[in-house]
């Protein structure tokens, strides 16, 4: 009897703990599966909120970036047009002389032997100062004077040395640029070599002293030159500075 009491309160253990199990298992199922609900709810609920942020993100990214584009374009435009003005040259219609430039103005023969004349009267100061002051201290100190061809290889060494200077370092003496003239290169319309310069003023001597022929070939020249500047590639213009006459404003516009 007592054992079949001890088997029957064992068998009733048994059958709660098991009961106790199956509701401990189904009551854990169905708190994990609320669980996985509300977290599916809540990604459903984010879902369309989180895209339509992108949506408008991007959407702001393309306007300003729409915008961007219009800004540099109009940049860009400004840009060119502000060169293509910079760079345009603006010409007086009226005024030949400065299209051709200062190059193409020859003076006058009567204004060039006039400065010529005045040239004269200027180098007597440079003869005195550079070849008759060297030669007398010499006399003093040796107590004779150089001989005659000395003395004319010193004159012409000082007076080349003076054109040559003048000619090759603005191409104006003292008396060109009084009398505003002044000496190119003829082949470039740049400045005189000292090639070209030494032979200007070799050839100078023989255009003067034969009976002036150098000087009377400026009136058969089609640029009215002289003969050595024909031959030594120069040329005299005018140092004038062109008048420039601006173009009258249209009635009723001012500045």
């Amino acid at each position: 009897m007592a054992g079949i009491q001890g088997t029957a309160r064992r068998g009733k253990g048994a059958a709660e703990t098991a009961g106790k199990r199956k509701a401990r298992t189904h009551h854990a199922s169905g708190k994990c599966c609320h669980q996985t609900l509300a977290r599916n709810g809540r990604q459903a609920y984010r879902t369309p909120d989180h895209q339509g942020t992108s949506d408008n993100a991007s959407a702001i990214d393309d306007r300003h970036g729409d915008a961007d584009g219009d800004t540099r374009r109009a940049n860009q435009s400004d840009s060119a047009h502000d060169a293509h003005t910079s760079h345009t040259p603006v010409i007086s219609v009226a005024d030949p002389a400065a299209i051709h430039g200062a190059t193409s103005r020859t003076p006058g023969i009567v204004r060039r032997l006039a400065g010529m004349l005045y040239e004269s009267l200027l180098l007597v100061g440079v003869f005195a100062t550079l070849v008759l002051l060297p030669q007398v201290i010499y006399a003093i100190n040796f107590g004779q004077t150089a001989a005659r061809a000395i003395l004319l290889g010193h004159s012409l060494a000082v007076l080349a040395a003076y054109f040559t200077w003048f000619w090759c370092h603005g191409g104006q003496t003292l008396a060109m640029k009084t009398w505003k003239i002044r000496l190119i290169n003829a082949r470039n319309d740049g400045a005189v070599t000292v090639p070209q310069a030494l032979l200007r003023f070799a050839l100078c001597w023989p255009s003067l002293c034969f009976f002036g022929v150098g000087l009377i070939w400026a009136l058969f020249d089609r640029e009215r030159q002289f003969m050595h500047d024909r031959l030594a590639g120069t040329r005299l213009i005018s140092a004038v500075p062109p008048t420039t006459s601006s173009p009258s404003l249209p009635a009723g516009k001012s500045h």
